[in-house]
């Protein structure tokens, strides 16, 4: 647990769950009729945030970071989303986590690489096909399950493509073609006999399980077997190190619309709980996309 790893990928992971938590307060009824009030209490949605439903899904590792995040930088990472923004706007949780992720050095190295700057090496259907099957292998990473189930692959594919202006500097592109991506790792459904995706999740995780590994990762295996998308070989992942690279950073962005305003104050976080620090000490499997496969 005390690897950079998963630090960085508790990190992103507060930055992007709490965005989605003050989204999903700002729809709901009750906020919406209230039409005086565009508050959001941040304070209150930070502090059950690590044991609550944003996080039910996660690893031991991911929730133990998620507590030693909010204990020791409580300002930076919570006091970032603090002020307007518009409804659903995507750049701003981008910034943020440049800001609570790569400041703190929760993310070093490859990672904190791609948050100061994630764009495309050139805009082509293939690299958009390993851009986000990345996405989806960071978002498996964070799962207790080593397989999801159905329904809940089915909910964290169905974000996938809304999501990646929090993931992706040059979004624009990545987007239009996102939606047939995904279709096409599906298949006509999620059973493992119509969609690639859950094929080789499936398998991989059958291998892991026996100490071995396999010759190509997910982004050859799904982005060279999905006919037009890429060739034999373009698919490769780049090498990927903790080892940190200063980079230019991206483009400011400039917020628009009124919107919500979300509002919060430091407090002192409960201990974190015994029982979930001797998990997080447990063994875990390394990050899927850093595996020679």
């Amino acid at each position: 647990m005390r690897s950079p790893i998963y630090s960085g990928h508790s990190c992103v992971t507060v930055v992007e769950q709490f965005h989605k938590a003050v989204e999903d307060v700002a729809d709901s009824k009750e906020f919406r009729r209230d039409v005086k009030n565009n508050e959001i209490n941040g304070t209150k949605i930070a502090q059950t945030l690590c044991d609550g439903e944003y996080f039910e899904h996660y690893t031991p590792q991911m929730r133990y970071g998620c507590y030693k995040l909010l204990q020791e930088h409580w300002n930076v990472v919570i006091g970032g989303m603090r002020g307007e923004r518009s409804r659903g706007e995507r750049n701003r949780v981008l910034e943020h986590k440049r800001i609570a992720c790569v400041e703190t050095e929760a993310c070093i190295g490859h990672m904190a690489d791609k948050i100061k700057r994630n764009v495309l090496p050139e805009k082509t259907p293939c690299n958009a096909c390993k851009a986000v099957i990345g996405d989806i292998d960071w978002l498996l990473f964070r799962e207790k399950e080593p397989v999801p189930r159905r329904v809940r692959m089915a909910a964290l594919l169905e974000d996938v493509c809304s999501d990646i202006a929090i993931r992706h500097d040059d979004s624009s592109y990545l987007e239009e073609l996102c939606d047939d991506l995904i279709e096409a790792m599906i298949g006509e459904t999620l059973e493992e006999e119509h969609s690639i995706l859950v094929r080789s999740i499936k398998l991989r995780k059958s291998l892991e399980g026996g100490g071995l590994k396999l010759t190509l990762s997910l982004q050859e295996k799904v982005c060279e077997e999905l006919a037009g998308y890429c060739k034999s070989g373009e698919a490769k992942p780049e090498e990927e190190t903790d080892t940190p690279k200063e980079i230019e950073s991206g483009s400011e962005t400039t917020i628009e619309d009124d919107g919500v305003v979300t509002t919060e104050e430091e407090v002192d976080l409960e201990q974190i709980p015994e029982e979930m620090e001797s998990e997080a000490e447990m063994d875990a499997p390394e990050p899927i996309m850093n595996e020679e496969m």
